[in-house]
């Protein structure tokens, strides 16, 4: 942790430049003290600016230098007895470099020259001056690195943040994009290993508009429909073109980022200094890679446009569908660990180009990889069909069956992937103050993947083999223009701009249906003809614009103003209706248009040294609309209004007499049916007394059989319990529990919908609950304002607190604003936006002082986010708001780095994951169980969500850590590390209670995962500095698990083994 206002140089060693000085602060000791004691250093080879900070801290000397002038030269260290002065000699000997202590003990590095030329203090007189041959090599100021400023702002800034530099990156990209994320405590992706593509999740928070991914300030996220297992909001992203990733966490008014309810992802792609070395204008970068684990996927073929009686062993209709036998394999279970086998390999190939007027890089990535070998060790937990009833689980956790289905160390179908891309970046330096920059990124992929509830039809039978989908193909493209104006003799112009396009057009196998369906011929005898159900055709476009301007009011006030702009366009293939699609499954598709914008304000204000503030506030507003029923309503192919009730029925019975009014009554209703029927069948043949009499009998025969005057029998009534107007019950408006029926035992509550052995009373009472709602389609709209408060407090030099307040908005997404199956849009009210407030109290130590070490952090936070109106998916399967959701949290962070030996903890613990809503809690407590036994209770407040919804599949882990260790040797040209991640087993207690009581989740059942401790480990080796290679290992004790928020019975990576080779010219 660095000084309030203060630049760190790489870890703890500060840098001088030109425009500003800033001090590393040593042990307390005075000059004299420490420039006469003799002290004994055994501080090893390796990078100048690390050997010279690492010595700084020993000595207890207050350096002031250039870091421009250590970039890429290396010091053989320092061992012996020293004074101060006589070590840095010793260290700054043949580097031309000279360091002359200053009255107050600070020793300043650089040349004479430029020392004098600046601070007019080259007096070669001064005893205390060390110099050497002269070359006037000081530089015009130090910057940190991205990454170095990125790992640094974890601690640096007040916010909870996490940073993956491209060196982590590319160590442990893993086998899908999802495992980018793998090393952040209490950050996840949901359904990782069916995607091909990332989705968010943070703390627990996770869906379209809530964690919103950047890649160089652009957006593409496409939301896909996963069947009746709920939606993942995908980002497709390349991580052989990342140079970092920054994980938000909580909103914010972060410059230039797109923060979402909670947080975001911003990651960058490699520049032209990840290829071109300081101080030179040209650079190339080769890097090689190959994999074990995997082995190539036997894609099958298509047989659209066949007729299906030429293909042996093909039934027709769903069920036919289903079974295709065209589309299983037998799993492979021989694999290997050699990274040479072919099955998954990558390359990137980097050209960059520095010049006085422009900066120019051009890159490839390309890599292929076949579907992965599931691990080996520690099944058990997934290896139970039946509970200790005896009773199946495949309706209640079909998860905790998956290694019987797909059985440790084999063929993990639908999880190859194969993707291509391109990256061009240009800048033109109009001036030193002024840039204009370019980019244009292009990745083609093919990539596995499959519905999940296919997967399960796959079933647990052995000789079957397991099903083999088509690949899916996405083709994402990038357009960016970014301006910057900071000129420094203006303060109040600092000026950022962002024009951006992304076009996704992808053909994914997420349609619902099936790839050979053909109908079956008791339906359809005259079209044998298979087609193909199961594709989804769609193109989704972003265009958007982000401006921000910094002025400095005063010396202490600084007033930022930031605005976005986005517009979404989506559009699906096949939107001709067509009646006949939902006999293949096949899902409606989705179109529509979406925009929103907002500006903000954010000031900061430093009243003192130690004590500042933040705040702010933003404004947002957006439009949406469904193009697609609008299209089919105007065609006359879909209905503008829909059946909607009051409320809905409520019937008791209690003991009552018969009485002559209710012999009569049933009398009179049988005689007016008998005289109306025997009129129509005898009428002109029988007299009317005949008809009379005969009507007469029959309708006393009746009574009598129905009524016995003077006896006792349970007479039924009904009532209504009305919903609020939009569509949701409370209890206190239901006669069952507001106490109007208070010496009622038998109050029952029905369903809408109508049903044939309901009683007639109440079908009758049902009737009159009923009416039409108009669903014509159109624009849904809102606004608000947000407020944003902190503060920070700095306790002493080298520790401080501070304290967050922000509340957001999200709106309702492009997919929560079109129709489609099993996420349908509410036809008694239009959505309201998510409200999140969140709070965070942390403190930050830099341990440095009592530690040596260039770096020693540790950051402690707590936070609350709590949401009103979330949006959740109900159990009608229609969208709706549900009251609030709390969770809350601790969250450790915490590195240390002695230059040899460095390490890096993150822990996060969930003290509550809550859900409230009653409307949810009462539908859910009347309705009966999947074997029909009686209803549950369910609490208006619940862990992780209510059944049948998004949220409570979306829980994390309630304690997971990530722990790094490792060091350097052979003065830094051979680096060993390791990486610990632990993941809780899942823990829902309100879950387990469903379960034993054999609760519905609407088809959405939610997965859970056992305890998992994950090893990794990596060895890299430097040849020099134009030459590495590096073997990492992922999951080496291979362990069979599934990733967390997982939403497809998908089994992880087992043990893989990475070789790759990086050259830079």
């Amino acid at each position: 942790m660095s000084q309030q206002l203060s630049l760190r140089l790489n870890a703890v060693l500060i840098s001088l430049s030109l425009a500003g000085i800033t001090p590393f602060y040593a042990q307390p000791l005075s000059a004299q003290t420490i420039a006469s004691t003799v002290q004994s250093f055994n501080i090893q080879a390796g990078n100048f600016d690390q050997v010279l900070n690492r010595f700084g801290l020993e000595a207890g000397l207050e350096l002031y230098l250039d870091g421009a002038l250590l970039q890429g030269q290396t010091s053989p260290g320092l061992q012996g007895q020293y004074t101060a002065h006589e070590g840095l000699r010793a260290l700054l000997d043949g580097t031309g470099l000279v360091a002359i202590q200053q009255d107050d003990g600070v020793y300043r590095i650089g040349s004479a020259t430029a020392l004098q030329q600046q601070r007019n203090l080259a007096n070669t007189d001064n005893a205390d001056a060390v110099q050497l041959d002269t070359i006037n090599v000081f530089g015009s100021g130090f910057t940190l690195t991205r990454d170095e400023q990125g790992y640094n702002d974890v601690y640096d800034r007040d916010m909870s943040t996490s940073y993956i530099g491209k060196t982590e990156i590319e160590r442990y990209k893993g086998a899908n994009p999802a495992d980018l994320l793998q090393g952040i405590a209490g950050v996840f992706s949901g359904d990782a290993r069916n995607s091909g593509s990332m989705d968010p999740n943070i703390r627990g928070i996770q869906g379209p508009g809530r964690v919103p991914l950047t890649i160089d300030g652009t957006e593409q996220a496409i939301t896909v429909w996963r069947g009746y297992n709920g939606a993942t909001n995908r980002n497709y992203i390349d991580p052989n073109l990342l140079g970092s990733i920054q994980v938000i966490k909580g909103p914010s008014l972060e410059r230039n980022v797109y923060s979402g309810v909670g947080g975001a992802i911003v990651a960058k792609t490699i520049g032209v200094d990840d290829i071109v070395k300081p101080g030179e204008d040209f650079g190339a970068e080769l890097k090689v890679e190959g994999s074990s684990g995997s082995v190539s996927p036997r894609v099958p073929r298509l047989y659209t446009g066949m007729d299906y009686r030429d293909i042996p062993g093909f039934t027709p209709g769903m069920l036919g569908s289903l079974g295709d036998p065209t589309l299983r394999v037998e799993p492979k279970n021989s694999r290997d660990y050699n990274p040479f086998s072919g099955n998954d390999y990558a390359l990137r190939l980097a050209v960059g180009k520095r010049h006085e007027d422009f900066d120019a890089m051009l890159a490839y990535a390309y890599r292929q990889k076949g579907n992965h070998y599931s691990g080996k060790r520690n099944a058990g937990y997934y290896s139970n069909v039946y509970d200790s009833r005896g009773t199946t689980l495949a309706e209640l956790n079909p998860l905790r069956g998956l290694a019987l289905g797909f059985p440790p160390g084999t063929e993990v179908m639908n999880t190859s992937s194969e993707m291509e891309s391109w990256l061009g970046k240009l800048t033109w330096k109009i001036s030193d103050e002024e840039k204009l920059s370019f980019t244009l990124r292009h990745s083609d992929s093919l990539y596995g993947e499959v519905m999940p509830s296919r997967i399960q039809s796959s079933g647990y039978e052995s000789g079957s083999g397991r099903i083999q989908w088509p690949l899916s193909q996405v083709d994402a493209r990038a357009y960016s223009m970014e301006y910057t104006l900071n000129p420094e003799s203006n303060r109040w112009i600092n000026f950022y701009s962002n024009l951006w396009h992304t076009d996704t057009r992808s053909d994914t196998y997420t349609a619902g249906g099936t790839p050979n369906f053909v109908h079956h011929p008791s339906t359809h005898p005259d079209d044998p003809y298979i087609f193909n159900t199961a594709l989804r055709s769609q193109d989704n476009e972003r265009t958007g614009i982000t401006l921000s301007n910094k002025m400095a009011l005063l010396n202490s006030l600084d007033l930022t103003l930031g605005g976005n702009w986005q517009y979404e366009k989506l559009r699906s293939a096949g939107l001709e209706y067509d009646p006949d699609s939902w006999n293949g499954s096949w899902s409606l598709p989705r179109a529509g248009r979406r925009q929103e914008w907002e500006t903000n304000f954010n000031f900061d204000w430093r009243p003192t040294d130690r004590l500042s503030f933040s705040a702010g506030a933003r404004y947002s507003s957006y439009w949406a609309f469904d193009d697609y029923l609008d299209q089919q309503q105007k065609a006359g192919n879909m209905p503008t209004s829909a059946t909607a009730y009051r409320g809905r029925v409520v019937s008791w019975t209690s003991e009552a007499v018969y009485t002559q009014d209710d012999w009569d009554a049933i009398y009179q209703t049988s005689y007016a049916q008998n005289v109306e029927l025997l009129n129509g069948l005898v009428g002109g043949i029988w007299t009317e007394e005949q008809i009379a009499t005969r009507a007469h009998q029959s309708a006393t025969q009746g009574a009598n059989q129905q009524v016995q005057v003077g006896e006792t029998y349970d007479k039924l009534y009904t009532s209504a319990w009305y919903h609020d107007g939009k569509g949701r019950y409370f209890s206190d408006e239901s006669p069952c529990t507001n106490g109007e029926l208070a010496d009622v035992e038998n109050c029952r509550v029905w369903e809408n919908s109508a049903i044939s052995s309901a009683p007639d009373a109440v079908n009758e009472k049902r009737a009159e609950l009923t009416y039409e709602e108009d669903i014509t389609a159109k624009t849904q709209r809102g606004h608000a304002w947000t407020p944003f408060f902190s503060t920070t407090y700095q306790l002493t030099d080298a520790s401080r607190i501070y304290f967050r307040y922000s509340e957001a908005k999200r709106y309702p997404s492009m997919f929560e604003s079109t129709i489609g199956f099993s996420a349908n849009q509410n036809i008694y009210y239009d959505i309201e936006p998510e409200h999140t407030f969140n709070y965070e109290l942390a403190f930050i130590q830099d341990l440095t002082p009592w530690i040596k070490a260039e770096y020693a952090d540790f950051k402690l936070a707590y936070f609350q986010h709590k949401t009103k109106n979330v949006i959740e998916r109900d159990e009608r399967w229609t969208f709706s708001n549900i009251e609030q959701q709390t969770i809350r949290g601790i969250e450790t962070q915490a590195r240390y780095d002695s230059g040899r030996f460095f390490a890096d903890l993150g822990l996060s613990y969930i003290l509550e994951n809550e859900v409230c809503d009653e409307h949810s809690a009462q539908y859910a407590s009347s309705r009966q169980s999947i074997v029909g036994q009686a209803s549950l209770s369910i609490a208006r407040c619940v862990e992780q969500g209510f059944g049948g919804g998004y949220l409570l599949t979306q829980a994390i882990p309630s304690l997971s850590g990530n722990l790094t260790l490792g060091g350097r040797f052979l003065d830094r040209k051979l680096e060993l590390g390791t990486r610990l991640t632990y993941y809780k087993a899942h823990e829902n207690k309100d879950l387990d209670r469903w379960v034993e009581h054999f609760h519905e989740f609407g088809l959405n059942t939610p997965f859970t995962w056992d305890d998992l401790l994950l090893v990794d480990a990596y060895a890299s080796y430097k040849f020099n500095e134009n030459m590495g290679i590096e073997l990492t290992g992922t999951n080496l004790t291979d362990q069979y698990y599934v990733d967390p928020v997982t939403r497809s019975m998908m089994a992880a990576p087992g043990r893989v083994l990475k070789l790759s080779l990086n050259m830079n010219f």
